[in-house]
């Protein structure tokens, strides 16, 4: 197919879906029994490009109005610019950033479907190594076991991580599981400064070796003293929760992580390419943090990236509502550069029982 010239943005459609989890409603903070998943499709030079995050669906409404005048007439191929003219409205509108990240990832989609090609950005590795990890801080003992034992050996996972909260006594029994397999923790920001370091030297005694989201991203100051006073042998990770480039660059100058996580659901696909080159400049490398759908072509194309989530309850929902979701082969998952686009086919009719 001949590749358009230029491709203004024409139409764009939204819509919000809802998919219970298959346990545990109960999260670590709130109840979280069924997430919503917002679908945006923009159409422009006879393509339609798809992106999702995950979110509630007040911001259908702000996608559908102020982030479509943002977007109508744009050029697709802009989509840098793009982002920051639908970051300059959504300042106005108190900071919905999922609601861009959203439209952004579609506007990739249709760029790449546009310059029909895979892998547009280069390719810096053929596939990608993940860690799997989930909500199963609730899990009877039995059920965490068992969990854990098939993501090592059926899946083929060298890293798991669980939950731990406030709470490091089941890590002992998470160790025994997965017997030499990498396991890493995440508190999720439960700790303080003090405490997050005491507890690590409990979790060194069964080889952790990554501790996620000790104490909020925002408190840099409190992050940095967690890393100068961390035990050696365990990296300290944060960042999942930021959403800007300037996030991103005040967590890096406060050497405040081991690992710097990008999670493209909150700081859009632009947002995620924007880091790499930054964070090599500091000599730190990067997780992406969830939805592995999402970041699987752009992780494949930048160098820095250490490995990528695969969490259990964001991913169960994309096979249910689009075929080509990355499939899990002996812990690495790589792009099927057989489709177009990132890779993802919305199945409506299979989805409307989903729908909001």
């Amino acid at each position: 197919m001949p590749m358009v010239a230029d491709a203004p943005v024409r139409s764009l459609t939204v819509s919000a879906w809802r998919i219970s989890t298959d346990r545990n409603p109960a999260a670590d903070t709130v109840d979280w029994d069924a997430p919503t998943i917002i679908v945006v499709a923009v159409e422009a030079g006879g393509q339609s490009g798809l992106g999702y995050t995950g979110t509630g669906d007040s911001v259908v409404e702000i996608i559908q109005d102020a982030l479509f005048h943002a977007e109508e007439g744009k050029d697709a191929f802009n989509s840098p610019v793009s982002f920051r003219a639908m970051q300059l409205v959504i300042r106005s509108l108190g900071r919905s950033r999922r609601a861009t990240t959203a439209v952004d990832a579609s506007v990739w989609d249709l760029k790449i479907k546009l310059l029909d090609t895979r892998l547009p950005l280069g390719k810096a590795r053929d596939e990608m190594p993940f860690y799997r990890g989930g909500r199963i801080k609730f899990y009877d003992d039995v059920t965490l076991e068992e969990q854990l034992i098939r993501w090592v050996e059926d899946d083929g996972c060298a890293w798991v991580k669980i939950k731990i909260g406030m709470d490091p006594n089941r890590v002992a029994a998470a160790r025994y599981a997965i017997s030499s397999a990498g396991l890493s923790v995440g508190a999720t920001n439960a700790l303080t400064a003090k405490q997050a370091p005491a507890m690590a030297a409990r979790l060194a005694e069964s080889a952790v070796t990554w501790f996620e989201e000790t104490v909020a991203s925002d408190d840099r100051t409190g992050l940095r003293r967690v890393r100068e006073q961390m035990v050696p042998s365990i990296d300290v990770t944060a960042g999942d929760y930021i959403s800007t480039l300037d996030d991103a660059c005040h967590l890096l100058a406060n050497s405040a992580e081991d690992v710097l996580q990008r999670d493209a659901p909150r700081c859009g696909i632009t947002g995620f390419l924007a880091v790499p080159a930054l964070a090599e400049a500091f000599h730190i490398k990067i997780c992406g943090h969830c939805a592995p759908a999402l970041h699987l072509h752009p992780a494949c194309a930048v160098r820095g990236l250490r490995n990528l989530e695969w969490f259990h309850e964001h991913v169960r929902p994309a096979p249910m509502l689009s075929d080509g979701a990355p499939v899990p082969k002996d812990g690495k998952i790589a792009p099927d550069l057989s489709g177009s686009g990132l890779g993802l086919d919305f199945k409506r009719k299979d989805a409307e029982r989903h729908a909001l």
